[in-house]
């Protein structure tokens, strides 16, 4: 088991924490891009995943904003 200091344990008890997450996807060309330099502004709105144990890997759902003109 790993344990952790007081101060990160203040930190995932403070009901204002924020977690900033990084989404890289594959592009046409099978490059991994970050979906951050892909737009002007901050288009993520909301990023989840989660572990099976039935699964080969992580399952990941991202929400993005439509830029509309």
């Amino acid at each position: 088991m790993r344990t952790i200091t007081d101060n990160q344990s203040e930190v995932y008890r403070n009901a204002h924490s924020r977690r900033d997450v990084r989404v890289t996807i594959a592009d046409s060309d099978g490059t991994m891009r970050d979906i951050g330099t892909l737009f002007e502004i901050d288009m993520l709105i909301d990023a989840s995943w989660e572990d099976d144990v039935d699964a080969a890997g992580q399952t990941a759902s991202i929400s993005v904003a439509r830029e509309r003109n």
